[in-house]
C-alpha cells in the first residue's frame, strides 16, 4: 500500500496479492464519483500492473486500481495455483471441517466470534473430524489456548494440504474463503 503511492521514475510497481487481495479490495471498493485523478492515484496507488487468477474479474480489477486492460497479468497467484493439484486422500473416510475464525472487534483486536465448542460438539455427533486454523494475530494474542483440548489446531505451513483436505469450510470474515472457493467444496 506504501510503495504503491511512491512516484520512482522508470520503475514498474506490480500487485500479487495473496489469494483474496485483490477480491477483497474489489469487494470494498470506494465511490469514486467526483473524484479528480490526483485524489484516485493517492489513494489506490499507480501499479504499473496487477497478476490474477482470472480475466473473470478484469472489469473490476480496471476499476479499482484505475488500470487499462492491458495492465492487467493472467500468471495466476501462487498460493491460489497450488490449489489446483490433486488432492490428497485421507487415511480415513470421515469428513473434514475446517474452522477459520479471523474476526475483527470494534477496537481492531482479532478474536474469535465463531462458537468453536458447539461446533465440535456438533461434528463430533455426527462423526466427523475438525481441526481449526486461526489467523496469526490470534495465535499472537493466545486466543487460541482455551480451545486446544478440544480441537486439533492446523499449523499455518500446512495452509494448502489443509484446504485441499478438508470437506468444508466454516469461517467469519476470513480471507480463506477466496482460496477455499478454488476447491469447490462447501463454506458457511
Amino acid at each position: 500500500w506504501v510503495v504503491s503511492k511512491i512516484v520512482i521514475e522508470e520503475t514498474k510497481l506490480i500487485y500479487i496479492g495473496h489469494g483474496g487481495g485483490v477480491y477483497k479490495k474489489m469487494g470494498y471498493k470506494k465511490n469514486r464519483l467526483n473524484r479528480d485523478q490526483k485524489h484516485l492515484d493517492k489513494l489506490y496507488g499507480q501499479y504499473s500492473y496487477v497478476i490474477a487468477t482470472t480475466n473473470n474479474y478484469d472489469d473490476e480489477i480496471q476499476q479499482n486500481y484505475n488500470l487499462k486492460n492491458n495492465q492487467i497479468v493472467h500468471y495466476g497467484i501462487p498460493r491460489v495455483d497450488d490449489l489446483f493439484k490433486p488432492i490428497p486422500r485421507r487415511s480415513n473416510d470421515r469428513e473434514l471441517i475446517l474452522l477459520a475464525p479471523s474476526y475483527l472487534d470494534n477496537s481492531g483486536i482479532r478474536i474469535i466470534n465463531i462458537d468453536i465448542k458447539r461446533i465440535v460438539n456438533i461434528a463430533k455427533g455426527q462423526d466427523k473430524d475438525i481441526v481449526l486454523l486461526c489467523h496469526p494475530d490470534l495465535k499472537s494474542n493466545n486466543a487460541i489456548d482455551k480451545f486446544r483440548s478440544i480441537v486439533d489446531i492446523v499449523d499455518r505451513k500446512d495452509y494448502i494440504d489443509i484446504l485441499l483436505r478438508a470437506d468444508i469450510l466454516i469461517t467469519d470474515i476470513s480471507s480463506i474463503m477466496f482460496d477455499f472457493s478454488c476447491t469447490g467444496k462447501p463454506i458457511i
